[in-house]
This record gives C-alpha cells, structure tokens and sequence, in this order.
C-alpha cells in the first residue's frame, strides 16, 4: 500500500512509477485525514486522482 503519516499526523497518497524516459516520476497527495481506516477507504475509492 501507498500511504505514509506526515510529521504533522496527516495521510497520504505516495505512488513512484518511471516514465518512458527512464525517469522517475512520484505522485504525492494529501488524504486530508488523521484516521488510517478512513485513508485506506479514500485509497479504495476511484476518486483518489
């Protein structure tokens, strides 16, 4: 799974993938959230992106 706990107590959304180019691209987002059930929740909804 994708998350990790900032510092401050938020979740979040961290997906690494390489491009074509062979670089990396990683994709960060903010779940808005103090709760990991309910991170894992917004995770599994197809409106994360």
């Amino acid at each position: 799974m994708y998350l990790y706990l900032s510092r401050h107590g938020i979740w979040y959304y961290r997906k690494c993938y390489q491009l074509a180019s062979g670089k990396r691209k990683e994709i960060k987002k903010s779940l808005g959230t103090r709760d990991k059930r309910e991170a894992k929740l917004l995770i599994e909804s197809p409106r994360v992106f």
